[in-house]
């Protein structure tokens, strides 16, 4: 069995609702689902029932809740422990921030590093997901937020938590945004990013029968797309988030069946993540979104 899934039971035992559990944690829904899950299968055992209203552990689920409060305590007292040892560390680390601060919890990482790393001074430098990996090898950066994973071998990489995409077309496009076909989709303009852009990118490898669109509006910011998208230029994949706040301000339609999903990640030079001062700093920000 895996921490991530003793995680999951103790949060939705707590909770008794299998969508709150899954916002605590920083996953989506299924991913929590599927958590518990392979517990289940490893254990032999049902851990929930499912309510009108919720979830309630079963009396086997029950029997087990203590003992796994124990280990995740346990964990969460080596993590704190580990960061007291290395106080002792000093210097300054410049964190890419590659979208929006809120979402990407940056006031709860400086606080964690005001409380348990006063003597490491964190900067923050405005990154892309495709600039990330270059401005960690100019030194412009140390460490860097990314949506998906490098290719790159000299690049170090940590899945934090998936995000789920999805595709928006302006209001009133469509006559119905229920199996659009992909010849449909080419024959309207499309916000499309860089060739290194990660929407893009994601979306072409998780939706191969997409053909190129007819007409397409190149640009590389994240606000500029959005905005874009917004004035009805045309079709773009965004994060939940950002889509389901257009959609309600009635700006575009979501096509449900077209979604997709990329993780939020940290990165780091290969060579460099056993440093004291990288190995820390990505740790905490690691324990900020297990926590």
């Amino acid at each position: 069995m895996e921490l991530g899934q003793l995680a999951a039971f103790a949060a939705t035992a707590e909770l008794k609702n299998m969508t709150k559990a899954a916002q605590k944690l920083n996953l989506s829904l299924s991913a929590l689902s599927t958590q518990i899950k392979l517990l289940e299968e490893e254990l032999n055992v049902t851990l929930f029932s499912r309510q009108a209203r919720g979830v309630e552990l079963t009396p086997e689920g029950a029997a087990l809740l203590e003992s796994t409060i124990a280990v995740n305590d346990t964990v969460q007292s080596i993590k704190r422990q580990a960061l007291r040892m290395q106080k002792e560390v000093k210097g300054s680390v410049t964190l890419g921030v590659n979208t929006n601060p809120v979402f990407l919890r940056i006031q709860t990482i400086n606080t964690a590093f005001l409380k348990n790393m006063p003597d490491i001074s964190l900067r923050f430098a405005v990154s892309e997901s495709g600039k990330t990996p270059q401005m960690l090898r100019s030194g412009e950066l140390d460490l860097g937020f990314s949506y998906g994973r490098y290719a790159d071998k000299d690049i170090y990489t940590v899945e934090l938590f998936p995000v789920k995409l999805c595709m928006v077309v302006p209001k009133d496009y469509l006559q119905s945004t229920e199996n659009v076909s992909w010849e449909t989709l080419a024959d309207i303009p499309w916000v499309w990013g860089s060739e290194d852009c990660p929407f893009r990118t994601e979306l072409v490898r998780s939706l191969p029968g997409i053909k190129n669109p007819k007409k397409i509006i190149v640009a590389s910011d994240e606000n500029l797309m959005i905005e874009l998208v917004k004035t009805g230029t045309g079709v773009y994949v965004l994060r939940e988030d950002n889509a389901q706040e257009l959609a309600e301000q009635g700006y575009v339609d979501i096509l449900h069946d077209k979604t997709i999903s990329v993780p939020i990640c940290i990165s780091c030079l290969l060579n460099r993540k056993e440093e004291p001062l990288i190995d820390l700093a990505m740790k905490t920000i690691i324990c900020v979104y297990e926590a």
